[in-house]
């Protein structure tokens, strides 16, 4: 019989905030444009060995189920809103002729239902559903891409394809010249490359609940990420190592400062991640024998804060809609 193949670029995801865990959305809210994804219902297949007369390999047994996978989109406020509150639980919303999201941390459970769709051909539906990390990268030149670990309890096939929402028209994807990094309240203009992963950590735990998993955990909330500087002059060098600017001598003083990554399309459309605190945990001054400009690439983490929202606030300002709370 005649094989039809199915275009790869199809594919694509839908997603609603749930009202609460256990009751799925029955309507998306968001569809998103892919990159990248592998989201899949996650059995769990092992072999259980025994003894056998004929010699013959044991066979594969189902032992549970860890639905999800990963996927990547290119940053844009409209989509990305949806996936930056899961991951990080907390929304608040502002604002007439544009919605501003202030996204924070909290340790209060947000869940989502996701639809993972071939058009005409299959509909994967995940419910309880969390991103658990986002890796949001970018660098001159390139688009500013969002890599996204979604972790789900439930995973139905076979089920209904949306039709709404369509994509937002006038949510364009980020680029490069958009991007404004701000370290220590000062805008240098010198980093050319810059990677921010925000991490929920976290495990299943299954109990004794068949397939389904009781839930899935969220860990530690941490960040971390790096940055290529250009360098200039031995000012943050000396700062890594003697924790000031002018310092001379080891100390155990750490390089501590506050961080904006701005990205801005639009009066009403932009993405901003602020940490009151990130520390330095690299600071490598390279050398080029082919006499390429020294680069370096300056890596940090989140440092622990006395107001768990001045680790990392999101604030994602979307004209064209409402919060996905």
């Amino acid at each position: 019989m005649p094989v039809t193949l199915l275009s790869g670029n199809t594919r694509t995801v839908f997603a609603a905030v749930q009202s609460a865990k256990g009751t799925a959305a029955t309507t998306p809210t968001r569809k998103f444009h892919l990159t990248e994804e592998s989201m899949d219902p996650g059995r769990s297949l092992i072999q259980l060995p025994e003894t056998d007369s004929s010699s013959q390999v044991a066979d594969s047994v189902v032992v549970g189920a860890e639905p999800g996978g990963t996927m990547s989109t290119w940053l844009r406020p409209g989509d990305c809103d949806i996936l930056f509150y899961s991951v990080m639980q907390a929304n608040s919303s502002a604002g007439s002729t544009n919605f501003t999201h202030t996204i924070t941390p909290s340790v209060t459970p947000v869940y989502m239902t996701v639809w993972d769709v071939v058009p005409g051909v299959m509909t994967t539906k995940y419910i309880d559903c969390r991103a658990v990390s986002a890796a949001v990268s970018g660098s001159a030149g390139q688009g500013i891409v969002v890599a996204w670990e979604m972790r789900a309890l439930t995973a139905l096939l076979g089920q209904t394809e949306p039709t709404l929402p369509a994509a937002f028209a006038t949510d364009a994807a980020a680029t490069y010249p958009m991007v404004t990094v701000t370290r220590g309240g000062t805008h240098l203009g010198d980093v050319d490359a810059f990677s921010l992963t925000i991490n929920r950590g976290g495990q299943y735990f299954f109990g004794d609940n068949g397939l389904t998993a009781a839930d899935y955990v969220f860990g530690l909330f941490g960040i971390e990420g790096s940055m290529n500087l250009a360098f200039q002059n031995d000012g943050e060098y000396r700062a890594f190592n003697t924790g000031s600017t002018v310092g001379t001598n080891l100390t155990t003083t750490m390089y501590d400062q506050t961080l904006t990554i701005l990205v801005q399309q639009g009066t009403n459309n932009s993405t901003q991640f602020t940490s009151q605190g990130v520390r330095y945990t690299s600071y490598p001054v390279p050398i080029d024998t082919g006499g390429a400009p020294i680069i370096v690439a300056a890596g940090f983490t989140g440092k622990r804060q006395t107001v768990f929202g001045d680790h990392l606030t999101i604030t994602v300002k979307n004209q064209n809609a409402t919060p996905s709370t």
